[in-house]
C-alpha cells in the first residue's frame, strides 16, 4: 500500500512559507512547518507527517526500510523526493535576494534518540518559528520563553541543536 496520497512534485507545489497564519493547526506538527505544508496529513499520507513519509515507498521500491534509517538520512531522502535542494549552513547565514527569488529558506534540525524538532526562519523579520506537536500554533519562543533569534542558543527541554539546512527548490517556480 502507498503511503503517499498525492505525488511529490503536487506536495511540493503547496509548500507556502507563511509565518504565523497557519490553517491546520491540529494536523500539522513541526515538520510539516519547516516545510512550509499548511495541508493536513490526511490530505498527504496515510499516516502523520513523520521524517521518512515522502521517501517511504520510493525506498520501500528498492527494498530499504525508512524508518530502520536515521532521522538524518530520513529528512535527506525525504527532500530528495521532493526535489528540495539542501545543503547545510551556518544559523546566521544570510538569504540573499537571488536565494529569496529562488525559494530558498532555512531549517533548523534538532533531535534526541526518540524523536526530533524543526524549527524555520522567517525571512520577515529573522526569528525562528517553529511548532510543538498538533495542537500548538507557530510561535518564536523557546522553553524558556525567550526570542528565538539563533537555534544554537534555543533551549528546548527534549531537544539538542543538530544543524541548519538551506533548503530550496532545484528550479524557479
Amino acid at each position: 500500500m502507498k503511503s503517499l496520497k498525492i505525488n511529490a512534485n503536487k506536495i511540493k507545489d503547496m509548500i507556502e512559507l507563511k509565518d504565523l497564519s497557519w490553517n491546520y493547526p491540529s494536523s500539522t506538527n513541526c515538520y510539516a512547518y519547516a516545510l512550509g505544508l499548511d495541508v493536513p496529513c490526511s490530505k498527504i499520507s496515510n499516516h502523520a507527517y513523520m521524517l521518512g513519509c515522502f521517501s517511504e515507498d520510493y525506498l520501500k521500491k528498492k527494498g530499504i526500510d525508512v524508518y530502520s534509517l536515521s532521522f538524518e538520512k530520513r529528512l535527506q531522502y525525504d527532500l530528495e523526493c521532493l526535489e528540495l535542494s539542501h545543503e547545510e549552513v551556518d544559523p546566521d547565514y544570510k538569504l540573499d535576494n537571488i536565494d529569496i527569488n529562488y525559494s530558498h529558506f532555512l531549517i533548523s534540525f534538532f533531535n534526541q534518540v526518540e524523536d526530533y524538532h524543526f524549527l524555520r526562519k522567517s525571512n520577515i523579520n529573522n526569528a525562528w518559528y517553529h511548532k510543538k506537536g498538533y495542537f500548538d500554533l507557530p510561535k518564536a519562543r523557546d522553553d524558556d520563553g525567550k526570542l528565538i533569534t539563533d537555534p544554537r542558543d534555543a533551549f528546548f527541554i527534549y531537544y539538542n541543536y543538530a544543524k541548519t539546512l538551506k533548503i530550496g527548490y532545484k528550479n524557479k517556480r
